[in-house]
């Protein structure tokens, strides 16, 4: 891993992976020789939930998910995957796939509508430019976030802005557990 952080993380590679470095820092690396989506897509145990990280709600959900129910630090953790994929190649968007447990999908459910989300059959789908853009990675065990309500072109900043302060606390909080500085609001 290089020790200068990339910027920005949209990157050739497909794929990046987010690695906290020496110094407390997350630094994106392209992951060039990663497993490809489509074995992800095959294991019938994982739960494989797609979101595009610009929309609202998105990365509250992943982050909560983790901190809330696969707590860094334990051996719960090892059993969430969390994948930053480039898509399309063409004029790429950030996405999230996040792999947890098959039996926890009810637990993913009940999160996602407390972001404002729910989970939608199937993968994403982009039209530009006259194409279809499936996303690259499908199976009867990926799914895609979606917004429920709540949000406009009007107020979408705002959301953004919002759901990153309340991103950042919760990542606080759950280093300062994992710190033994327990804050009873987390």
């Amino acid at each position: 891993m290089s020790d200068e952080p990339l910027e920005p993380i949209y990157h050739t590679s497909p794929v990046v992976m987010l690695l906290e470095g020496p110094d407390g820092n997350n630094y994106a690396e392209p992951v060039n020789n990663y497993i490809p989506l489509e074995v992800f897509a095959a294991d019938k145990t994982v739960f494989n939930i797609i979101g595009a990280t610009v929309r609202p709600g998105i990365a509250e959900f992943v982050t909560r998910l983790e901190h809330e129910h696969y707590r860094p630090g334990t051996a719960k953790n090892s059993r969430y995957r969390l994948t930053i994929v480039n898509w399309p190649q063409e004029d790429p968007m950030q996405f999230f796939v996040v792999g947890i447990p098959i039996e926890d999908r009810a637990t993913a459910e009940r999160l996602a509508a407390e972001c404002g989300l729910r989970i939608a059959d199937g993968v994403p789908l982009l039209l530009a430019n006259g194409k279809e853009y499936w996303f690259p990675m499908q199976g009867e065990n990926c799914w895609t976030l979606e917004n429920v309500d709540g949000w406009t072109l009007a107020n979408y900043k705002d959301k953004l802005t919002e759901e990153r302060n309340r991103v950042e606390k919760i990542v606080e909080d759950s280093v300062a557990l994992q710190k033994g500085k327990v804050n009873l609001d987390l």
